[in-house]
């Protein structure tokens, strides 16, 4: 699950049954759902995309600079030679990657550029930014940091 600039959240990859790592999770999700936590309760979450790439355990999806979302991973068990051949997964360790394009960046709605004078912040400080292009009607900001993980999200 990654949080996205417009306060949605994508969720992706994983089994739809079993359990973590080591060849217990199975039926791959293969869809993308985005969370939208604003829509009334029973209309939060809707389809996006699917892939045809099983990623289970170890899998991330990363929100780039850019906005779009890289995804990676899967489960490594396939190819453990210290794995019982009981726990060998059906599904391979997957070295390709993945890119999602948000619906915001489909938009066509130009990006906005800015500037920034200080580029050294303190917690909890108060910082000014100038627009150099596009509208500042219905702008929102938001700041995320270019992370990754495969065990959780915060």
């Amino acid at each position: 699950m990654a949080g996205l600039p417009d306060g949605t959240y994508i969720i992706l990859n994983g089994g739809e049954h079993g359990a973590a790592g080591f060849g217990l999770g199975g039926d791959p999700n293969y869809n993308a759902v985005l969370y939208d936590p604003t829509k009334p309760v029973n209309t939060r979450m809707s389809v996006m995309a699917n892939t045809t790439v099983a990623r289970l355990y170890h899998s991330e999806a990363i929100v780039l600079l850019d906005g779009r979302v890289l995804v990676s991973g899967s489960d490594p068990t396939g190819q453990l030679a210290d794995v019982p051949p009981e726990d060998i997964t059906d599904f391979p360790e997957e070295f390709r990657v993945e890119v999602f394009t948000p619906l915001y960046l489909l938009s066509g709605l130009a990006r906005p550029t800015f500037t920034l004078t200080n580029m050294d912040w303190s917690y909890n400080e108060t910082i000014t930014f100038t627009l150099t292009s596009g509208s500042t009607a219905n702008l929102k900001v938001s700041l995320l940091g270019a992370v990754a993980s495969t065990h959780g999200n915060r």
